[in-house]
């Protein structure tokens, strides 16, 4: 037992011994290589032209059709009319015939062989006893002496309307509101309007045609806010030229103005609140 201890002892210490001494040599290769190519890297001439080895056989191959592949759809029929290669007219073979359908596929109507009819279908006995049965005819009255009475043209109480009650309340229609008009309000001139009248200016013009007509698009674009207000232009010098100032008066006090100017504020209009001078 203590031999093949040993043995398997030297066996292993041989195999680990070989392991060590092939590791070393790959080692040593690796430096060597690596030495090689660091030095001929060093030693090798910047200036030498590098020479590539030519390959065996031609560089380039000539096509055996040089033109390329010519597409059928290419060019126009007549060109192969001209040089006699258009193609041969083929063979065209029409559709069979319809066929007559079968005795069986017949329509019913046709298949169904009609009844015979008789020239007197009604026994005679039958007409002779409805001839008995029938009953006289009602006198003829004459209708012009026919009674006439309220009671058969005077409607019946039972389609009079139902009364109505006592607790029920009725609404008068409250009356349409007025139609504001452009023009509606008179205008006012200076010595209509005193100093301290509140009142909103809606713009200055060059002209006083031109503050009109800028007063009626107003009117007609806010007519709630506008339409019951009149109008009042102000002329004034400015820097040498004579403005006409569009002004809207009809308000009780400043509040009135400040909150006229941020309604049409709101909807795109310019607008001061101011007082008369």
């Amino acid at each position: 037992m203590a031999a093949e201890d040993s043995d398997y002892e030297l066996r292993e210490g041989t195999v680990a011994k070989g392991l060590r001494w092939l590791g070393a040599a790959l080692s040593v290769g690796f430096l060597a290589v690596v030495g090689y190519w660091g030095w001929s890297l060093y030693t090798r001439d910047v200036g030498e032209i590098p020479v590539i080895q030519a390959e065996l056989g031609p560089m380039r191959i000539v096509p055996d059709d040089p033109g390329g592949t010519v597409a059928p759809h290419q060019g126009r029929a007549v060109n192969a009319l001209i040089s006699g290669e258009a193609e041969t007219r083929r063979d065209v073979a029409l559709a069979p015939a319809p066929i007559a359908p079968a005795e069986e596929d017949a329509p019913l109507a046709e298949l169904a062989t009609p009844l015979p009819v008789e020239e007197d279908p009604i026994p005679p006995a039958v007409t002779e006893a409805v001839t008995e049965e029938e009953p006289a005819a009602a006198p003829e009255t004459d209708l012009a002496e026919a009674p006439t009475t309220d009671s058969a043209v005077a409607p019946s109480a039972a389609f009079a309307p139902r009364p109505r009650p006592a607790s029920l309340r009725t609404t008068q229609p409250e009356p349409p509101a007025p139609v504001i008009t452009p023009g509606s309000q008179e205008p006012l001139t200076a010595d209509q309007v005193p100093a301290g009248t509140p009142l909103i200016q809606l713009g200055a013009f060059d002209s006083e045609q031109i503050a009109i007509l800028q007063w009626v698009s107003f009117v007609e674009a806010h007519p709630v806010i506008l339409g019951n207000l009149q109008r009042y232009i102000e002329p004034v010098n400015s820097g040498g030229a004579t403005l006409f100032r569009l002004r809207a008066v009809g308000f009780a006090d400043g509040t009135e103005t400040r909150a006229a100017c941020a309604a049409l504020q709101s909807r795109g209009q310019d607008c001061i609140p101011t007082v008369k001078r």
